[in-house]
């Protein structure tokens, strides 16, 4: 269809496809946003050590700590387009290629006989559209945090089974509360604007700043006024009132009792570390939220009780050659403020973030096997498999939010994306490691190098991994298979180095491949999302002139490679939940940092 009556959005029969096409007449959101915060923690540890007769002796530790995180936004402006489709831009965009997505503006033109829209004259600048003022919010956010831990611990040296034991038996507690206080201001009146003086035209609030970044675009836009901001929010703060955003506002505590026995067994041939930890949890969390259309205080309360066993053993095989044994158990707990019976709304960033308080920890069990041999005269090789039985895996569950359930002063949140953490099915994750390490001082004369090369060396590891995690069903997608969160095939590092007459050198260089980041819950939302391969190249060098005094020089992120994340479209899936092909193409995060240097003089008395 040559002639569109509509926007084109979504539109095949104009010839648009997710990857390319064009869209007329699309509103312009534009967010100018300051912010300026602090962050502190205050902590004490108070400890003591006692010995007594016969082996016997006691630990003790006692520590408070408190910490302020301020997420304060000194003023955050919207700018809005306005209804009128022609006061908006058209827009040819073009995503093929995964590192440049190209957005060519232009005026948008509305056509009689029949009424239709259609692509102007090109623009360069998005500032030319108008997109008058519609709000100015001032935020006053701190969220504080206290913590009391109390550790005691007793051990006893003894002989057991004919080898030298050490046996140890402790009890912890730990109790942390975070409170979030947030209260705003929200300016949206035109009466209001004058009030203060804030510009509603945004080429009067802005600067005549060229793009500082790297990054290649296809229009450019001005920076906003920092100083203007200031102000204006400034007069905001002595004219009106700030109100509390008790949606955001919550109370969370942790309370975590632990105990422990364990024993250590050293003999001839290796030594053994047995033991088993308790742990009782309690989670309790308060809030403002809405349950069946009431508003009031919610309590959300949790106990659970945590049994885990661990064996390791050590085995000399010979002088230079260990192997190492062990069943080990554990458990990832959700971020105690995760469980908070609430959501915490972001207008700033127009997210979503949600509480859980239901969330199970996630569990894992596992056996793992390593071999270590120490090569005379200098030298480290380790080959080691591992198994490890993940239950109820925790992932981040991220989506459109879709409802108006929480719009207030003229802001549409419905399309604010929306994240929780949440409990996953159950999984394993299998895998290789492998390390080595060398350097040629050892080797030297028997090599016939010059003595100044045997500070040369090399070391590197390599984890591979194969891992698979069911994801129970929900909404239109059945039971799926999955990698597990946050988990790369396969991670290399690789350093070489010079030490040696008080001069150290070193380059390194990582690479990890894709790891899943987010699963899909719906098959209309964009789907799994990943974090693409990532590799990263350092170098260091240290110069120890004496004792006292080392210049040094950092140079990190070399290579500048993007980090970039990406959706799995949700229309892959078939109704069986099994993905029909995989795709890395829809880019929904770019960004590169450049490349940093530093150095100095480090004295040290």
């Amino acid at each position: 269809n040559p002639t569109p009556t509509n926007t084109g959005y979504a539109d095949v029969c104009i010839g648009n496809t997710p990857l390319k096409g064009t869209a007329y007449g699309i509103d312009i959101r534009q967010r100018s946003t300051l912010r300026a915060f602090e962050q502190s923690i205050f902590t004490n540890t108070l400890e003591g050590q006692h010995g007594f007769g016969d082996g016997w002796t006691l630990n003790w530790l006692a520590n408070y700590t408190e910490s302020k995180d301020d997420r304060g936004v000194v003023g955050d402006a919207s700018w809005d387009s306005p209804s009128t489709r022609t006061l908006r831009p058209t827009v040819a965009y073009d995503f093929t290629d995964p590192n440049r997505s190209r957005l060519l503006l232009s005026t948008t033109l509305q056509l009689s006989s029949p009424t239709r829209y259609q692509a102007g004259t090109p623009v360069k600048a998005i500032d030319t559209f108008t997109k008058p003022l519609t709000a100015l919010t001032v935020l006053d956010a701190v969220d504080t945090t206290t913590a009391y831990t109390g550790r005691v611990w007793v051990a006893k040296e003894a002989e057991f089974l004919g080898g030298e034991a050490t046996f140890r038996v402790g009890l912890q507690y730990d109790q942390r509360t975070k409170v979030a206080d947030e209260k705003n201001l929200v300016v949206n009146q035109a009466a209001q604007f004058t009030a203060i003086g804030i510009p509603t035209d945004y080429n009067a609030f802005s600067l005549d700043q060229a793009f500082l970044g790297k990054i290649p675009m296809d229009y450019t836009f001005r920076y906003f006024d920092a100083d203007k901001m200031r102000a204006a929010a400034g007069a905001a703060r002595k004219a009106y009132t700030f109100n509390p955003v008790t949606g955001n506002n919550f109370e969370v505590r942790e309370q975590a009792l632990a105990g422990y026995a364990m024993g250590t067994v050293k003999w001839d041939w290796g030594s053994a570390i047995g033991g088993v930890r308790v742990e009782n949890l309690k989670n309790r969390g308060t809030a403002v939220a809405t349950v069946a259309g009431v508003t009031g205080p919610v309590t959300a309360e949790s106990d659970r009780t945590l049994v885990f066993p661990s064996l390791h053993v050590n085995v000399n095989l010979d002088e230079s050659k260990k192997l190492r044994l062990s069943y080990n158990s554990g458990a990832a707990r959700a971020d105690y403020d995760q469980l908070r019976p609430n959501v915490t709304v972001n207008d700033a960033n127009q997210t979503i973030s949600g509480g859980n308080p239901a969330v199970r920890p996630e569990l894992a069990s596992g056996f793992d096997a390593y071999l270590e041999w120490y090569v005379e005269p200098q030298g480290y090789l380790m080959a080691g498999v591992f198994f490890k039985r993940v239950e109820d895996v925790l992932y981040r569950q991220t989506r459109t939010f879709g409802s108006d359930a929480l719009n207030s002063n003229g802001i549409d949140r419905s399309g604010y994306i929306f994240s929780g953490i949440t409990n996953g099915g159950d999984g394993r994750l299998v895998g290789l490691e492998l390390a080595a390490q060398f350097q040629l001082e050892p080797w030297v004369e028997s090599l016939g190098v010059p003595d100044w090369m045997g500070g040369f060396g090399v070391s590197a590891n390599a984890t591979f991994n194969n891992s698979r995690v069911l994801k129970p069903a929900i909404g239109s997608i059945p039971v799926r298979k999955l990698r597990l969160p946050g988990t790369s095939d396969e991670v290399y590092n690789v350093s070489g180095y010079y030490e040696k007459y008080g001069l150290s050198l070193r380059l390194s260089y990582q690479k990890r491949s894709a790891w899943l980041d987010g699963f899909a819950d719906d098959l209309a939302d964009a789907g799994d999302t990943y974090w693409d391969a990532d590799d990263e190249l350092d170098f260091s060098a240290r110069y120890e002139v004496n004792k006292n005094v080392e210049v040094y020089f950092d140079a990190t992120n070399l290579l500048d490679n993007p980090g970039r994340r990406f959706a799995e479209p949700g229309n892959l899936l078939t109704a069986t939940g099994v993905p029909t092909g995989f795709t890395d193409i829809y880019t929904i995060e770019y960004e590169r940092f450049g490349r940093r240097f530093a150095g100095g003089v480090r004295v040290t008395f």
